[in-house]
């Protein structure tokens, strides 16, 4: 049901070979880190879709925030999507949530989950091409190892605290651009989410339930349609719908 998209290159991700992480006291790590903030210094706007992956650009492991709130790392992510993250930019800061509400946290210098979104909840996004790292509030870096804790936070931007962002495809539609004109708009509109029979059906359990509420001049509205349908139930419950309630 659901694919990751390159937002750069806009091709399915990759499985990179796994690299050890780079020694942060090493000659390469100090000049990776230099290089790193001779070309931020001369970065462009930032546009990050609404729903991402977040993916190591060295080790082939997505950062996963579970139902409980943990945070973890996998190889890959779940096919109905719910493993992709909702961002949100405030100004160039940036926070990620969970599908079950959960935000990415850096309070007390660890990395952890919490239910709102204040300042240890955003982290300022630096860009390197088509990479990025995310500087959390302590000016520590969001950091993926191949061992325990997993995720966590470095002192400075090396090769593990590169991130590449993959969106959500579903249906052969990108959902994070389908959110963003949802939330500008009010309204959004998905051709060829159902087929003819599944509308078919549809527009008879609408003629049967009837309109009582009058919009405007010619339109009648038929509310309260999931409790008096099971076809608008099951469409509800669509997994492309849930990505955008």
């Amino acid at each position: 049901l659901a694919q990751a998209k390159g937002t750069e290159a806009g091709a399915t991700p990759p499985r990179p070979a796994a690299c050890p992480p780079c020694v942060r006291s090493s000659p390469c790590a100090c000049a990776f880190a230099g290089a790193w903030v001779a070309k931020m210094s001369r970065r462009g706007p930032i546009s990050i879709d609404r729903i991402v992956a977040l993916r190591s650009s060295v080790l082939p492991l997505y950062v996963l925030i579970r139902p409980d709130g943990g945070v973890n790392t996998a190889d890959e992510v779940s096919e109905d999507g719910n493993d992709f993250l909702t961002t949100r930019m405030h100004g160039d800061q940036i926070s990620f949530q969970s599908i079950r509400g959960h935000y990415l946290s850096s309070e007390g210098g660890q990395i952890s989950t919490r239910r709102y979104c204040s300042a240890d909840e955003r982290f300022t996004v630096e860009r390197l091409e088509t990479q990025y790292a995310f500087r959390s509030r302590s000016g520590q870096y969001l950091s993926v190892l191949d061992r325990a804790p997993f995720v966590g936070l470095a002192p400075a931007p090396g090769e593990t605290e590169m991130f590449q962002l993959f969106s959500l495809m579903m249906y052969g539609c990108n959902v994070g651009k389908q959110l963003g004109m949802l939330e500008r708009n009010g309204h959004v509109q998905i051709d060829s989410l159902i087929d003819e029979s599944e509308l078919a059906v549809l527009q008879n359990s609408v003629a049967e339930c009837g309109g009582k509420d009058t919009a405007g001049l010619h339109d009648v509205r038929c509310s309260g349609l999931v409790g008096r349908s099971a076809e608008f139930g099951r469409l509800a419950a669509h997994p492309l719908v849930m990505q955008l309630a």
